[in-house]
């Protein structure tokens, strides 16, 4: 009884946790969360007009013969969230004259928005990739291992370039984060990372209560059954247990004499021990050899030759 009543507990334990893990499971992609970090510079560049600066302008321009227009953006990691796993930069590009293919690469953080021309323009770093742009829409590049690097020699943001190869002569234009009707549009870093959830205790409690009252009921139904049938099953009579009994040893004690063949002094009256030859033992007397017998049958005494008693009529013999 106690062992079913243990391991229905234990099964009520192992299908909560079941439940409660599972929700957890199911809730992964729910306890991501994202931090976006819009653009703290950004600027494009002109070759024809090497020392003019076009900071602050609502559009960013790529493109053009031959490699003409030249574009930097800059994003600071002051809104670096904890434990993130994931980093990328997203831009929305609004107009395109031709299929190109945009270089995409890590810049030298050192520049000004308001003071960044094509004669003083930051050295490029790697290249972070080549996308090939087609269309209007939002581009996103994942940059978490360039903000890795950066963070571990402890820079506070990372600047990155955009521009052509020379084969193109159309144009690309990118909403900049003075131009951006929406927050959106304009150039991000977006920071993904997990969240601690916090925990349902009622749901939790409800779910526990929900398995543990059903099977409670089902053990204290299971007790009283088994306990009525205890009662009602006949019970087998109890057997004594077998006593060994020893054997009787044999009895030591030696046989009475016969009444036909005892003795008595003729003196006294008492008995003669069969042993005495011709004293009694009790007076001293000589024992007379005609002294009487006693009936075997009434007791009687008679004399030593007598066949028959006097008395009761049996045969002395």
């Amino acid at each position: 009884m106690k062992i079913i009543v243990l391991s229905l507990f234990i099964l009520e334990l192992f299908i909560g946790l079941t439940v409660v893990i599972g929700d957890d499971d199911d809730d992964d992609d729910a306890n991501e969360e994202e931090e976006e970090t819009e653009a703290e510079m950004d600027s494009y560049i002109y070759k024809t007009y090497p020392n003019s600066n076009y900071g602050g302008y609502d559009y960013l321009r790529v493109g053009g013969p031959p490699g003409r227009y030249v574009t930097y953006i800059y994003f600071d990691f002051d809104d670096e969230p904890d434990d993130w796993k994931e980093v990328e930069i997203s831009l929305d590009l609004y107009n395109i004259d031709e299929t190109m293919d945009v270089n995409l690469f890590k810049a030298s953080s050192v520049w000004e928005e308001l003071t960044i021309t094509w004669n003083n323009r930051p050295a490029l770093g790697g290249l972070i990739e080549t996308f090939k742009a087609s269309s209007e829409g939002t581009y996103d590049f994942d940059v978490t291992d360039e903000v890795e690097d950066l963070l571990d020699d402890d820079e506070e943001g990372i600047s990155i370039c955009l521009n052509l190869s020379s084969t193109y002569t159309g144009y690309m234009y990118i909403y900049s984060e003075e131009g951006a009707y929406y927050d959106d549009y304009a150039p991000l870093l977006i920071w993904t990372y997990d969240i601690v959830p916090d925990i349902d205790w009622g749901f939790i409690i409800m779910i526990i209560l929900l398995i543990l009252v059903p099977i409670s009921i089902a053990s204290v139904l299971i007790i009283l059954y088994f306990t009525k049938w205890r009662k009602k099953a006949p019970r087998k009579p109890v057997v004594p247990p077998t006593v060994a009994v020893a054997p009787t040893q044999p009895s030591r004690v030696q046989p009475s004499p016969t009444p036909s063949s005892i003795r008595v002094c003729a003196s006294c009256g008492n008995t003669i021990p069969p042993n005495a030859k011709e004293f009694c033992p009790n007076c001293g007397k000589k024992i007379l050899q005609e002294a009487t017998g006693f009936c075997p049958n009434c007791g009687n005494k008679v004399p030593l030759d007598a066949n028959f008693c006097e008395k009761c009529g049996k045969n002395i013999d």
